[in-house]
């Protein structure tokens, strides 16, 4: 088996040393069920039935095709590739021509990974927009809830001080103007936080990401 073509199904062509060679859908076919069963003789009613399907063909169709094909494979081989065996049927010769079938399985498998990797993308995507959004919706309420403690505190009373408690590292803000240990009593020993006192008693804390009264 000296020679090796393709036999690509979705175009219905035979690829032959880079030639191509149109062949109809029902040669395909034929020459497919030939091809897997190479040393089988099968019959003309099997082969009209398997390569013509649901279909009244006439005798001769079967022959015709049979020749084309022949035609195209003496492209390369003087050697019978398709043997008739009188009142009974063909057969592809076992040391005939190699023939590997392309039914386009490879090329699905290919696209269908592209798109895999091409959509994968977008969930990591999605999630970082999602915090990002989470993030800045939170920043933008702190900001608002400090603008408006600010400017009750301002309404209030002008006698706003702040300072750093060096326990909590907190920022506290008050407009208590008495002794600084009167402005911290009675506040919660919370970290990292800004604390909003006023002379009522009123508290707010605030954290990075929510603001609550106390």
């Amino acid at each position: 088996m000296s020679h090796c073509v393709i036999l690509n199904k979705l175009e219905s062509v035979l690829i032959i040393g880079g030639n191509r060679y149109a062949l109809s859908k029902n040669e395909v076919l034929l020459l497919e069920c030939l091809y897997l069963r190479a040393g089988d003789v099968i019959s003309h009613d099997e082969l009209l039935a398997t390569c013509w399907p649901d279909r009244v063909v006439s005798p001769i169709s079967l022959p015709v095709a049979i020749k084309h094909i022949r035609d195209v494979f003496r492209k390369i081989t003087r050697s019978e590739v398709i043997k008739t065996y009188k009142n009974e049927g063909y057969s592809y010769q076992n040391d005939s021509v190699l023939i590997i079938i392309d039914d386009g399985s490879a090329e699905k498998e290919s696209h269908s990974a592209a798109y895999t990797r091409k959509e994968k993308p977008d969930i990591p995507i999605k999630h970082v927009e999602l915090r990002i959004l989470s993030h800045l919706n939170s920043t933008f309420f702190i900001a608002i809830m400090m603008i408006i403690i600010i400017i009750f505190f301002m309404v209030g009373d002008n006698n706003i001080i702040s300072f750093v408690d060096s326990d909590t590292n907190s920022i506290i803000i008050t407009n208590i103007t008495t002794k600084m240990n009167s402005a911290t009593a009675g506040l919660p020993k919370v970290k990292n936080s800004m604390i909003f006192k006023d002379d009522f008693g009123l508290v707010i804390i605030c954290d990075k990401s929510e603001c609550k009264q106390q």
